[in-house]
């Protein structure tokens, strides 16, 4: 008589794999092409648009992003690529009238900001958030200096100023990306160039309180003799003595 066979043992799961057991449930159930897209899903994301009902541009109520934008805002190049093909449309803007390679360059995403000023997909490159900035004014503003290359090397404007004046030389300054300032300068980009409030970018790295910045910018020969709208030179708004006296002594 043939023995019997043993009963496998049901392995217990524990809290933990339950726990994830069940996200992984929920997840199946309720993914959407905006968070497969967010998450970088790629075979949710193919699976949606696989459907043909899949609104390839649909947009999150409140922050009117589309899926592109949230694959842009998190780096996932293929997702993108596949919306793409989808027919998605590249010109759309969300939160704040940033666009997906505003995200890209935010994000310091390179491969992505790379293929997105590409000839495969040719992303508008100087489009205007709500506050007037490129994505060469964000990627110089987050010190995110390969992405800046890219969108310039492909035809992005270096010294577009947004609504406040303020150019991605200022904003380099202003946030004391020291790299991106040289690599702007070399390019001629106007080191002078004044904001909406006649600060130059000589004035805004004194009033910010960056002596290295400010040693910059003096070896780029910016202009001291530059008064802003209340009449005040870059010395005279300092925020320390030394920058104050640094700035006096090219005089």
């Amino acid at each position: 008589m043939p023995a019997k066979k043993k009963k496998e043992a049901v392995k217990e799961l524990t809290p933990a794999e339950k726990c994830q057991e069940k996200l992984q449930a929920d997840l199946d159930v309720y993914m959407t092409l905006n968070n497969a897209c967010y998450y970088g899903v790629l075979k949710s994301v193919e699976k949606f648009l696989a459907t043909g009902k899949a609104q390839v541009d649909a947009v999150e109520e409140e922050s009117g992003n589309t899926p592109l934008i949230l694959a842009a805002r998190n780096g996932h190049l293929k997702v993108i690529q596949a919306l793409l093909k989808h027919g998605a449309d590249i010109t759309k803007k969300g939160f704040g009238g940033m666009s997906a390679l505003h995200h890209a360059c935010r994000g310091d995403h390179l491969s992505v900001t790379e293929f997105l000023v590409g000839p495969d997909c040719k992303a508008p490159l100087d489009a205007e958030d709500d506050a007037g900035n490129t994505a060469v004014n964000e990627a110089s503003r987050m010190g995110n200096l390969k992405c800046m290359e890219a969108v310039i090397n492909a035809g992005g404007k270096a010294d577009h100023p947004n609504k406040a004046g303020v150019t991605p030389f200022m904003a380099a300054v202003m946030n004391c990306r020291g790299a991106i300032v040289d690599i702007l300068a070399k390019q001629g980009v106007d080191v002078n160039k004044v904001d909406g409030n006649g600060n130059s970018s000589l004035h805004l790295a004194a009033m910010c309180g960056f002596p290295k910045v400010v040693r910059q910018l003096l070896v780029q020969n910016c202009d001291t003799s530059l008064v802003n709208t209340d009449g005040k030179k870059a010395e005279d708004v300092a925020a320390t003595d030394a920058i104050k006296t640094s700035i006096s002594a090219y005089e």
